[in-house]
């Protein structure tokens, strides 16, 4: 005898007919017993909604095109992650996965994003722009530009 929680309503005791095992019987606490063959498909789950390729993230926030193109990585010269922007979109290589992103500015914040993010923007790396020209992230740190 198994339990299960659904998400809405009470939970659905699970049970199988000891006269045939090969049938299950879904009984509610309600005492309600249905049969597979009273039990419909209603609908599929409607698709998630992902990041869409143009569409800045936040309002005010314009395409990086041309102001960060080049090799950007580490600022103190050693091995780590690489960023290489140009037209727009950046490369990023953390050294896990290589990853095309679209680059956002704001006066001193940038942000890359990966369209068709499955997370809505739960991808996005924020920079903050510092004033000497190099760019800060909680995950990467400090890059310069090469």
């Amino acid at each position: 005898m198994q339990t299960a929680a659904p998400m809405f309503g009470s939970p659905i005791l699970l049970r199988f007919g000891a006269s045939a095992p090969s049938t299950p019987r879904i009984t509610r606490t309600d005492s309600t017993i249905y049969m597979p063959q009273q039990m419909r498909f209603v609908s599929v789950a409607p698709p998630k909604p992902t990041t869409k390729a143009g569409v800045p993230p936040k309002p005010g926030f314009t395409s990086c095109a041309a102001r960060f193109d080049g090799r950007w990585g580490s600022a103190n010269g050693g091995p780590g992650p690489r960023i290489v922007f140009q037209a727009g979109k950046a490369s990023v290589d953390d050294g896990i996965t290589p990853q095309t992103m679209e680059c956002w500015v704001n006066g001193d914040q940038l942000i890359l994003r990966l369209v068709n993010d499955p997370l809505n923007g739960g991808s996005d790396i924020t920079f903050d722009i510092n004033k000497d020209g190099t760019i800060e992230s909680t995950y990467f740190g400090q890059l310069k530009k090469r």
